[in-house]
């Protein structure tokens, strides 16, 4: 779920990067919405987060990097009984952010393949993780793109939520849209 955030930094990164700003240009500000959907032995969900904002920073070798935390507890389902299982899942008692590091992006790169790597943390596991890019929109000082990932509960430790019968699967596709302005 947090992944999308980690990609809409990931895809920040990109622009930036593209922009070939300096440090006397405007700054590249990014904003990126996320949805997450799943599937239980009894339906299937959706969800999202809140609204992310963030700074993409250059790299004394031209690359980009960014970092994007989301709070757990604002991701929803609608669902107050679904929501808090999902919280107990992340154990946002003791790790209350997932977190994605965008580091040496090389916008170039990411365009042609359509891929965007990061490394996503959730619950203090920390994996690296490539997302999906598609539907590019770029003027001369706004991208737009779509981001895409799934993330599979397990490979962060993470158990899926259950309720009698009703079992969460292990895999969770996150959407993400990510608009990025230089100011």
């Amino acid at each position: 779920m947090r992944a999308s955030f980690a990609i809409a930094v990931l895809s920040a990164v990109v622009f930036a990067a593209q922009a070939s700003a300096t440090a006397a240009e405007p700054q590249v500000h990014g904003t990126a919405s996320s949805r997450f959907t799943g599937s239980s032995t009894l339906h299937d969900f959706s969800g999202s987060g809140p609204q992310s904002t963030f700074l993409v920073e250059p790299s004394a070798d031209g690359a980009w990097t960014a970092t994007v935390e989301v709070p757990v507890a604002e991701l929803t389902t609608e669902n107050d009984s679904r929501d808090r299982k999902m919280r107990e899942m992340f154990h946002a008692d003791e790790h209350p952010a997932l977190r994605a590091e965008f580091t040496h992006i090389v916008p170039d790169d990411v365009r042609a393949s359509g891929r965007l790597p990061f490394r996503l943390t959730i619950a203090g596991v920390s994996r690296d993780v490539v997302s999906t890019v598609r539907d590019w929109r770029q003027t001369d000082d706004r991208i737009d793109f779509i981001a895409e990932l799934d993330v599979s509960l397990s490979a962060f430790g993470l158990e899926a939520p259950r309720q009698f019968v009703i079992v969460v699967a292990d895999t969770v596709h996150v959407t993400t849209e990510v608009s990025l302005r230089r100011e």
